[in-house]
């Protein structure tokens, strides 16, 4: 299973690289309204493939019936009583007919919205900034006299005294980066060596990875960072990024419903549906 969860965070990785390279001089809030289109028109290409609009209309009529008899026999209980049993049924015909294209909807959708927080939610370390590098060390993390030793491997920038912390089995770095641009730290234990990128400077345009750790159901939602061996002696490598202001959730949100009710809209149109009420 591990090795399924990695090949598919490395495909969703270059299939969203990919898609959005033609768009890469143009800013991120053009890269923004792109990602909300195609979430926006994926979702509706869902619900009209796979919604019973039908079935959803009769459940939506026998909805308001319910409650229009619940209404109208208020005065006799037992009519109520069975007008209220109705209701929960219809309730339950209408939400088990969402289900599907919802269900769907999500698995199509959320690892679009994974790969759109890592390239615009988080923001790389502000030059001059200080931030941490967190090294979590696992059970099979060998000789604990070895003391972990973090250096550059290409860039440059300033790296304080290692603290450790054995409660949480975790050794902690603060960080300097002395230029923009992506560096790569070493991490040496013994004859181990890990890398991990750091993303330094303002918007770099492209996804920044905050962790490294083996692959597992986690990984799913940090996709960027290359996984760890299962036997590395390290559960999880990351570092503390500055979020970025929500302004691109909220046009990635507005943009994709658009998006949706206008590609619903299209679909109609040229495929016009007639209702059936049995």
């Amino acid at each position: 299973m591990s090795d399924l969860i990695e090949y598919f965070n490395r495909l969703s990785n270059g299939i969203f690289d990919m898609g959005l390279s033609p768009f890469a001089g143009l800013g991120e809030t053009v890269q923004v309204v792109v990602v909300a289109l195609l979430i926006g028109a994926a979702v509706a290409a869902v619900f009209h493939c796979i919604l019973d609009r039908n079935r959803l209309q009769r459940a939506r009529t026998d909805l308001r019936a319910n409650l229009f008899e619940v209404w109208l026999y208020r005065h006799d209980p037992m009519i109520v009583l069975w007008a209220q049993w109705e209701l929960v049924r219809a309730n339950v015909r209408y939400v088990s007919t969402l289900a599907p294209a919802l269900l769907v909807g999500m698995v199509l959708v959320a690892p679009i919205l994974v790969q759109s927080y890592h390239r615009f939610g988080v923001e790389p370390v502000p030059e001059g900034t200080e931030t941490l590098l967190i090294v979590e060390l696992g059970d099979g993390g060998g000789d604990v006299s070895v003391e972990p030793e973090l250096v550059w491997e290409n860039g440059r920038g300033a790296i304080t005294a290692m603290v450790r912390e054995p409660v949480a089995s975790r050794v902690v770095w603060r960080l300097r980066p002395g230029e923009p641009g992506i560096h790569t730290l070493n991490i040496v234990r013994g004859t181990r060596v890990e890398e991990f990128p750091l993303f330094a400077g303002s918007s770099l345009g492209q996804s920044v990875a905050q962790t490294r750790q083996p692959s597992s159901w986690r990984s799913l939602i940090q996709p960027r960072g290359a996984a760890l061996a299962a036997n590395s002696g390290v559960e999880r490598i990351s570092v503390d990024y500055p979020e970025a202001d929500e302004d691109w959730l909220w046009s990635l949100t507005l943009v994709s419903l658009l998006a949706a009710l206008v590609t619903n809209r299209a679909i109609n149109v040229s495929r016009p549906q007639r209702m059936l009420y049995e």
